[in-house]
């Protein structure tokens, strides 16, 4: 009785070992995963223009007025607000009007 119970001990630190190394491949795949589109769209991140769905070019550093506090600053579109803190998800092309998302929103 003493040897199946050691046994079963000894088999449930195995499987908790071999879900931990699943658990952390998993992360680890993920983390490569976020990194890698990080890389990738790493020049429209901090790009200083963007294009709209048309192909117009958009200048994304200037003056901008904040959507939720109706404050006015200076920057980056996709900057938080210096004010309240929130970040626009998108901005209209100048010329359309069509959305331009954010780079860095998911």
């Amino acid at each position: 009785m003493r040897e199946l119970g050691m046994a079963l001990r000894a088999a449930a630190t195995v499987f908790r070992w071999c879900i931990w190394i699943l658990g952390t491949a998993l992360l680890g795949i993920l983390a490569l995963r976020r990194a890698t589109r990080v890389a990738w769209g790493w020049d429209a991140i901090v790009g200083e223009s963007a294009r709209c769905p048309r192909g117009h070019r958009n200048v994304l550093v200037g003056v901008w007025e904040c959507r939720s506090c109706g404050s006015v600053f200076e920057g980056w579109a996709f900057r938080p607000c210096p004010v309240c803190g929130e970040s626009a998800h998108y901005v209209s092309c100048e010329r359309c009007g069509l959305s331009i998302k954010s780079p860095a929103a998911p």
